[in-house]
């Protein structure tokens, strides 16, 4: 027998529970570990990018919770969630560069192109391995070559993510018709699916020199969370007629997308918690202990997230715009813009 009114209604309020219980979870694990990052404030190249990415579970998980209170609103809730989402990937490709170019407590790109040329080659991944022909590095302008064409195509999502977010919502407020929103949807997650193919294949080519700083934690915490709730949006959508066979579509003010909807993020929220105690795992505070703590500073954390949008609308300007890019300074990583009273130590991985 279907879901009545009654049914329904009780279903909802146990939705809000469960969820805003994982929420909660959510943001008081990620959010701790924050807090010790800016308390062990001492290596802004790394911290900077670890510190924006340790803030997307909160993101994610408080965004789902509110758009299960507020349906309607959700369409706004979910862009700002999948919009991070696109952020989120380019900040930890910096953070590798980081990782790879980090060296007498500065920057030096140069350390990246000499692991790139000592690669030779840089094969494409599987099935296409035997079908593109790999990158050839056999010199510095090769290196940067390569390097260049990973920071576009990763980039190129965080430009597609938010303007189809947005033509999303601008579709559900004109009843454009499921076509145009499928459309959207598809351009969306083939940006997404591009992207991460050439995180993942700058990722492999320097395995080798990433291996003292045990990225693969770091890496499957973002690419099995991303995998997760790319498909199970697919998933959810295919079954949708299936789910909905549950509840009594008679009863006053029902709606199948709210249901589908609030499921969605329900599971989100949940899988926040998970990636929140793998961030916390792979990118604790403890590789930056100093033996003092800093005064804790939230305006620091604002002013960190703020530089970190800002350098990746510098990247995309150049990008888009430049058609003299530096390659050199392919990508920037620069520090805050903040004084230091102590001397920042250097880290150990």
């Amino acid at each position: 027998m279907p879901c009545a009114e009654e049914c329904q209604e009780q279903i909802f309020q146990y939705n809000l529970l469960i969820s805003g219980f994982f929420t909660l979870a959510a943001l008081m694990v990620s959010l701790y570990q924050v807090v010790q990052h800016l308390k062990h404030y001492s290596n802004p190249y790394f911290q900077d990018r670890i510190m924006a990415i340790l803030m997307m579970s909160p993101i994610y998980a408080l965004s789902s919770f509110l758009s299960n209170i507020w349906m309607d609103s959700a369409h706004y809730l979910v862009a700002l969630r999948d919009i991070y989402e696109a952020f989120f990937i380019y900040y930890f490709f910096t953070l590798l560069l980081a990782y790879l170019s980090f060296e007498n407590n500065t920057i030096n790109m140069e350390r990246v192109y000499l692991y790139l040329e000592h690669k030779r080659l840089v094969h494409h991944l599987f099935p296409l391995t035997n079908v593109i022909s790999p990158y050839r590095i056999q010199n510095k302008d090769d290196a940067m070559y390569f390097l260049r064409w990973c920071k576009i195509y990763i980039l190129q999502y965080t430009i597609l993510k938010p303007l189809s977010a947005f033509l999303d919502i601008a579709l559900v407020k004109t009843d454009a018709g499921p076509f145009m929103s499928f459309l959207v949807k598809n351009i969306a997650n083939f940006s997404v699916c591009f992207s991460l193919y050439y995180l993942i294949m700058f990722f492999a080519a320097l395995d080798a020199p990433l291996k003292p700083f045990n990225p693969l934690l770091k890496f499957l915490s973002v690419k099995v969370t991303l995998f997760f709730t790319f498909w199970q949006q697919l998933a959810i959508g295919m079954v949708k007629p299936e789910i909905l066979l549950f509840f009594d579509s008679t009863v006053p003010n029902f709606n199948g997308d709210h249901i589908t909807l609030s499921i969605e993020n329900t599971l989100v929220c949940f899988e926040m918690v998970v990636l929140s105690i793998a961030t916390t795992i792979a990118f604790s505070y403890k590789d930056f202990e100093l033996t003092y703590k800093s005064p804790l500073n939230m305006a620091l954390l604002a002013n960190i997230l703020k530089s970190n949008i800002s350098s990746t609308f510098h990247d995309i300007h150049e990008v888009t715009v430049s058609r003299t890019m530096s390659l050199q300074e392919t990508p920037i990583i620069q520090p805050n813009d903040i004084e230091f009273s102590e001397k920042r130590p250097e880290t150990t991985s």
